[in-house]
């Protein structure tokens, strides 16, 4: 079975892993004990009822993301002085950021009242346009924002089938058609130089794609018959992401020439890349072997994977990492509840 592409795939793949550690009578209390806690600060937003969940950082150290004030969830931005700034689209019952460029300018989704997804670009200065792919669509989801404003990601047309789009600045959407899809394309980032990743289905597997800004697709798989799941892109134009069989997941990273390399977190059963900063350093997280806790790690781009967790975590998810190495994301506790971390290295 293909991956379902849904409003965020990492939380998807999240969602299955824990569900199999609770069937497997996983007790949150228990920790590996080869993880570093590093430098690492927890938050909540103020009025979060259920949980604080940052999503991305730019290289200012302003955070963005998501929490639960118990009657919807909601955006905020964080500056880099700690000031918290709640928003929501017009008409949202449930507001998701996904992705932040250096001009502090955020994109992501929302839900209306009939639980339609709408894609949203929030300026810096707080002005929220709204906006969905042309056409009857049934959810619209941008993924990534680069400098120049542009935005990528995928939606659902008519026949509820994946496609990716790229949507310019000026507020001119198009679809992206990736050379070979059958099943349906997702776009996942976007850099400055205008080059765009991520993954379609053809009529028998999974494959990634890289296209560059005059049009001309590149596919790519990481093994002859594993299924590629693209995640991040670099300003320099390495990709990386996870894939899968054999087993579980595991990490791999794909230089702008285009050699690839895999590549697991220590112990790890499964291993899934969430982030990649202008430096070719990752971050993400995975789970040890018999699905004991899920650890957050980080790459440095010559290969040295270091775990860690903030002290009380049961769950660790990094979710985004700046060309400063600052690391934030979320972590269910030990002693319940889901709050944000800040980890500088």
């Amino acid at each position: 079975m293909y991956f379902s592409v849904g409003h965020n795939n990492r939380h998807q793949c999240a969602a299955l892993l824990i569900s199999s550690c609770l069937l497997l009578g996983f007790s949150s209390s228990v920790r590996s004990q080869n993880v570093q806690h590093g430098k690492i600060t927890t938050f909540d937003v103020p009025g979060a009822i259920y949980g604080t969940l940052a999503q991305v950082i730019n290289d200012e150290g302003v955070i963005s993301g998501t929490y639960n004030d118990g009657t919807s969830v909601r955006g905020f931005v964080q500056n880099e002085d700690g000031v918290v700034t709640p928003f929501d689209p017009p008409g949202s019952t449930q507001t998701y950021p996904k992705s932040m460029n250096e001009d502090g300018v955020i994109t992501g989704s929302f839900y209306d009242v009939n639980n339609t997804a709408h894609g949203f670009v929030r300026s810096r200065r707080g002005k929220i346009t709204t906006f969905d792919a042309p056409g009857i669509v049934n959810g619209t989801f941008p993924v990534s924002i680069n400098e120049e404003g542009t935005i990528v990601g995928y939606y659902y047309d008519a026949a509820f089938n994946i496609r990716a789009f790229i949507r310019y600045q000026s507020g001119t959407i198009r679809a992206i058609n990736v050379p070979g899809s059958v099943w349906g394309a997702a776009a996942q980032a976007i850099n400055g130089k205008g080059e765009i990743t991520g993954y379609f289905v053809d009529a028998t597997n999974q494959h990634g794609f890289v296209r560059a800004r005059d049009g001309t697709f590149t596919t790519f798989d990481v093994t002859s018959s594993g299924q590629v799941y693209v995640v991040g892109m670099s300003g320099k134009g390495v990709i990386m992401g996870f894939y899968y069989p054999p087993d579980w997941y595991h990490g791999f990273v794909r230089d702008a020439q285009g050699a690839i390399a895999t590549f697991d977190a220590p112990g790890s059963i499964a291993t899934l890349p969430t982030s990649i900063n202008g430096e070719g350093t990752i971050t993400g997280y995975f789970f040890d072997p018999g699905f004991q806790p899920g650890h957050g790690f980080v790459r440095d781009s010559q290969g040295t994977i270091t775990p860690f967790d903030p002290p009380d975590a049961g769950f660790t998810f990094p979710q985004s990492i700046n060309s400063k190495g600052i690391v934030v994301g979320y972590y269910f506790g030990i002693a319940g509840g889901v709050h944000s971390f800040v980890r500088r290295p």
